[in-house]
This record gives structure tokens, C-alpha cells and sequence, in this order.
């Protein structure tokens, strides 16, 4: 299955679920519940390799959550990851973020950026941040940190190193690279 059949699957399943969440409260009649998103569960086959290596954590502090969705931060990363063809997980005052993110606007290249400094959990020593739970998933404590096609590309130096090799356009092209 191509990376961009995965992240096709990936939006139709949360939009099954938003659906699915929205009928539930239509038919709840007002009393009070919580529905929980758990997309690291639904497609392990996918994103196992990535999964295994986490711990989700409930959270409602992301973006897009309202008070009565519970999205976990590694489901949130997830899923970033999967329906987009390039994330950076950046904080707004880091020269290293602002070259990587210069770096995709010069070559035309539409990045999601998920400012860690903006959202209360992004960054911190807490079990839930996204910063704790990046480092947990690829290994790499600073940012910016830059996912592919699904796949952890590194920081700013690896993001120019594959502009520069071409690899990065292998990579978005769905090609193997080394």
C-alpha cells in the first residue's frame, strides 16, 4: 500500500469517526459522555512500528479537541503524521525550525507545522507533552523534527541534507532512498 493510499485510509477512518462521534451525541440526548479516538489502535498494521514504541496518554489539550473528545498525544502525532505529507514539529523562537521551515516555503514544498510553544502540552517534563512523546517515538529530543511520507526524516540539518541530495523528492514521491 502506497504512503498516500495509507494517508487516503487514514482521513477516511477519522472521518467515520467523526460521524460515528456526532451521531452518538445527536441520539445522547444531552447526557454527558466522552467519546475516545484511539487511531493508533484501528491501524496497527500501518503504524506499529511506530505504536510500539509508545504509550498513549488521554488528552483533550490538543488543537482540534473539544471537551468531549479525548485524543491521546501519540494518537495526535499519529495522525499528523499519517494525513500529511510533511509535518515539523517546531517551537516559534528556534533559528534551527525557522531555516527548516524557510527551507520547505523555497521549494514549494506545503508543510504542516505544529508549533510546540503555542499548545500548552506541546513542550515540557510532562508524561503527556508532545515533546516527550517525539522523543520517545524517533529518538531525537530537539526540534525541528520532521516526518515524510509517514516516515522521521530528522531536524534541520537532515531536512537540508535531503533537499540538497534529492531525496527528499524521492521520499515525497513515494521512491525508496537511502
Amino acid at each position: 500500500m502506497s504512503n498516500s493510499s495509507v494517508a487516503l485510509l487514514c482521513i477516511a477512518i477519522i472521518a467515520c469517526f467523526s460521524m460515528e462521534a456526532s451521531a452518538f451525541q445527536i441520539g445522547n440526548k444531552g447526557r454527558p459522555h466522552t467519546n475516545t479516538v484511539s487511531i493508533s489502535r484501528l491501524l496497527p498494521h500501518v503504524l506499529s512500528p511506530m505504536t510500539s514504541r509508545l504509550h498513549s496518554t488521554p488528552m483533550t489539550d490538543l488543537p482540534f479537541a473539544d471537551t468531549e473528545t479525548k485524543v491521546s498525544t501519540t494518537d495526535f502525532i499519529l495522525s499528523e503524521i499519517a494525513i500529511n505529507d510533511v509535518v515539523v514539529f517546531s517551537a516559534t523562537y528556534c533559528p534551527h525550525c525557522v531555516q527548516t521551515k524557510q527551507l520547505f516555503d523555497r521549494i514549494g514544498i506545503s508543510a504542516k507545522i505544529i508549533e510546540l510553544d503555542k499548545i500548552s502540552n506541546g513542550l515540557g517534563p510532562a508524561k503527556d507533552s508532545i515533546a516527550l512523546k517525539l522523543l520517545e517515538l524517533t529518538g531525537q529530543r530537539t526540534v525541528p523534527n520532521v516526518f515524510v511520507m509517514g516516515k522521521h526524516l530528522g531536524g534541520n540539518d537532515e531536512a537540508h541534507d535531503a533537499a540538497r541530495s534529492g531525496a527528499l523528492k524521492q521520499m515525497l514521491a513515494g521512491e525508496s532512498f537511502q
